[in-house]
């Protein structure tokens, strides 16, 4: 079953995109030689060239042109000749005639000409066809700040603000201190997409970096206050200076003040169906033995998620969350569960930190009986190293209070504290995301035969899917070694338990603001006890609402 996991997970990361072959160049195309080739006369074939640049150089184009095509004529199968003649074209507006030959010269090997090619589309308003001359260009260049700029540029063009943000910030990341302004611009317009998304605080956030890189510019600058100058002098529209960026990233910072004011909540909510083959109550990794029905029965589900945000005061917030779940069981009633969460929290953004500190309050009732009361502590931080990647520390403190009733009886021997430290790493590309990691938790109990050290490997992945699918795959192992010798063991030996999950789901929209989405999850706990060991199949069915 491991190895069937394993093969699961990694035949999903190929077919979304996120573990891939980089693809080969090009070949070169019939009747044209590669650059290791010689012209047949190198000595007319190099004057022509010279002679092309230093008027291209010079902005005579026209003239350029004709020495390019001359050289050209001396070596027809030689691309760089080609290439020349396809930018000169661009310059020339001839949009057209530019991207047949700058296209024949990236067939021949000339990798240079994929940018070169993604911008005469751009001006062209091909913007589907410039993404894809921007990601080959992004292949042969993958440090170059103005392939990602003019990738992000296009999404943004096509309204495709989601798929424009990665590029974007990639561009700001790449062009650094060293091109100030055109990290600015790249922050602008990663800002704008966040903004169309709704996505307020990461658009906030980036709106504040381009206030910063303004100021930085005025002070360092006194000439036309930082003019944006690109590779291929193509402004911003309306406005083609840091000082009128700054305006307008001021303007969307007052836009975004207006929305987060006005809405202080969000709701969630869930309804759904699910048939289980193996009823576990699981409030926990600590189980019961009497927790596991080894019934299977079907039930509804019922979920409710309500925030209300306090203060916002940049970099910091406040706010209070309250969580309903409730589960009927068609037969195994006893095992009918309900659950309330209250929590307070306090974000902190950056532009390169994300953090939370809450504290979380849990009741749990079963078959209307007391469960369980737990507290919990608990802080993360996500650093962002850059748009495609970030780190993830989390710390939680659980102490838990478990009540004994009429089904669970010995259910307050699990009484005690639990402490977990954990660390993901996070991987984004444009359609996909993906994330790995590795957590320790130590579990101390009224009773020591439910101590134990826990160690938990998980990786996951979440990808646009066609018809308006995204889909996710997430398996994990939970090694948990307990510390003392058990009593439910008539040799009074110790706990060891091997968990393996894995979790399947696909989710599309079905109308406004309502998703619905299926799900499949298997467990498999391999027990040295016998009374813990067992297995579980879940299949769900859900309806969403996020308002």
């Amino acid at each position: 079953m491991k190895s069937l996991l394993l093969c699961l997970f990694f035949f999903f990361l190929t077919v979304s995109g996120l573990v891939y072959a980089e693809e080969p160049s090009p070949a070169p195309t019939e009747g044209m030689k590669d650059l290791t080739s010689t012209p047949p006369d190198q000595e007319a074939y190099d004057l022509a060239m010279t002679k092309g640049v230093t008027l291209l150089n010079q902005g005579l184009f026209q003239d350029a042109k004709e020495s390019f095509q001359a050289a050209l004529v001396i070596a027809p199968e030689y691309p760089e000749a080609t290439y020349f003649i396809g930018l000169v074209e661009g310059r020339l507006g001839q949009y057209k005639d530019a991207a047949q030959h700058l296209s024949a010269a990236l067939k021949g090997g000339y990798k240079k000409a994929a940018f070169d090619l993604g911008i005469v589309l751009y001006r062209d308003r091909q913007y589907d066809e410039a993404i894809k001359a921007f990601k080959d260009a992004a292949v042969a260049n993958p440090d170059d700040s103005a392939v990602f700029l003019y990738l992000g540029r296009s999404y943004h063009a096509l309204q495709k603000y989601e798929e424009a943000v990665a590029p974007l910030l990639r561009a700001a990341l790449l062009a650094g201190d060293a091109d100030l302004e055109s990290a600015m611009e790249a922050r602008y317009l990663a800002g704008v997409s966040y903004f169309q998304i709704e996505a307020y605080e990461e658009a906030g956030a980036e709106f504040e970096n381009v206030i910063a890189s303004v100021e930085s510019i005025s002070a360092s600058s006194t000439e036309e206050q930082g003019k944006i100058e690109s590779k291929t002098d193509i402004p911003p529209p309306q406005m083609n200076t840091a000082e009128g960026i700054g305006q307008f990233a001021s303007v969307y910072l007052k836009h975004i003040d207006e929305k987060t004011e006005e809405k202080k909540w969000t709701l969630i909510s869930s309804i759904g169906y699910q048939y289980d083959d193996n009823v576990v109550l699981s409030s926990s990794d600590n189980l019961l033995a009497s927790s596991i029905s080894r019934s299977a029965d079907s039930r509804f589900t019922l979920f409710l998620r309500g925030d209300l945000r306090f203060f916002k005061w940049a970099p910091r917030g406040s706010g209070v969350g309250y969580s309903l779940y409730q589960s009927l069981h068609r037969a195994l009633t006893q095992f009918d569960t309900q659950s309330h969460e209250i929590n307070f929290y306090m974000p902190y953004q950056k532009s390169w930190l994300k953090g939370n500190a809450d504290y979380l309050f849990r009741v749990i009732k079963v078959n209307s009986e007391n469960y369980l009361l737990g507290h919990q502590l608990r802080a993360n931080a996500f650093f962002l190293h850059n748009a495609h990647r970030a780190t993830n520390i989390d710390y939680k403190f659980q102490w838990s209070d478990f009540k004994d009733s009429t089904v669970f009886p010995i259910n307050s021997e699990r009484d005690g504290t639990r402490h977990e430290l954990g660390i993901a790493e996070h991987l984004q590309q444009e359609k996909r995301r993906g994330s790995f990691g590795y957590s320790v938790a130590l579990e101390t109990a009224e009773k020591e035969d439910w101590e134990y050290i826990g160690h938990r490997l998980f990786a996951g992945v979440k990808s646009s899917l066609p018809f308006s699918l995204r889909g996710s795959l997430d398996i994990s192992y939970l090694g948990k070694r307990y510390r003392h010798p058990n009593s439910f063991s008539s040799t009074q030996q110790k706990r060891e338990d091997n968990v393996y999950g894995a979790e399947v789901g696909f989710r599309r929209p079905l109308f406004n603001k309502w998703d619905i989405s299926l799900q499949y999850a298997y467990t498999r706990n391999d027990s040295t006890i016998a009374l813990f060991d067992y297995r579980r199949d879940i299949f769900s069915m859900n309806i969403i609402g996020d308002f």
